[in-house]
């Protein structure tokens, strides 16, 4: 239980949690993008835990989808710049902390005969994110496959839940008591979940 308003800051204390939970054998992480966030991807894969984590980051396609997208542009690490389709260096320009993003431009793309595939403009920029690298692994782990995988495991337990909870509207407030509630719909869900495997003597069984 959070009161955080997204997601997005939440991967790294779910994995503790449930590294918690499962004794320390925790080997990969699957979520949604909403949960796409470069700093709890970092701190996630720093334990040695593999994430998969589609990317939630928009197209930078100045508008129209005709126009090259950012993955026709080649990043060279060694000179910290990007290659354009023509050929051409995007340098490195600016740093923004607050998005977290590094922005490479060049100008005289006017004199470029591949200009109406990328830009309308004189100039043509770039940006990358302070952690493109783990952010690009994350999402190219998430293949659809593995997606559908997460979302056929994932999202009934909650769907039943939110029904079994009155449509997801909690009848205490607080966050302890709203925890204590939802904990006590968990409990009943797994009592559910048991019976339908094991049926009521399987469990009498086990219990003796």
């Amino acid at each position: 239980m959070t009161q955080s308003a997204g997601d997005n800051q939440q991967l790294a204390p779910i994995t503790d949690a449930s590294r918690e939970t499962v004794g320390g054998e925790l080997e990969e992480v699957v979520a949604d993008a909403g949960y796409s966030n470069g700093e709890q991807l970092r701190q996630v894969q720093s334990s040695g835990i593999k994430v998969t984590v589609p990317s939630n980051r928009a197209a930078n396609n100045h508008g129209t989808g005709k126009h090259f997208q950012k993955s026709d542009f080649t990043y060279l690490p060694e000179q910290d710049a990007y290659r354009c389709p023509a050929g051409k260096y995007l340098p490195h320009k600016i740093i923004s902390r607050r998005d977290r993003l590094h922005l490479y431009s060049r100008s005289g793309c006017n004199q470029c005969p591949m200009q109406a595939r990328c830009t309308n403009a004189d100039r043509r920029s770039i940006t990358r994110h302070f952690d493109e690298q783990i952010l690009d692994t994350a999402d190219q782990a998430a293949t659809p496959k593995r997606m559908v995988q997460r979302m056929t495991l994932v999202e009934p337990p909650f769907a039943i839940l939110k029904r079994m909870l009155n449509q997801g509207r909690f009848r205490c407030w607080r966050l302890a008591s709203a925890s204590s509630e939802y904990s006590l719909g968990v409990l009943s869900y797994n009592l559910m979940k048991a019976i339908n495997v094991l049926g009521v003597q399987g469990m009498l069984a086990r219990l003796r």
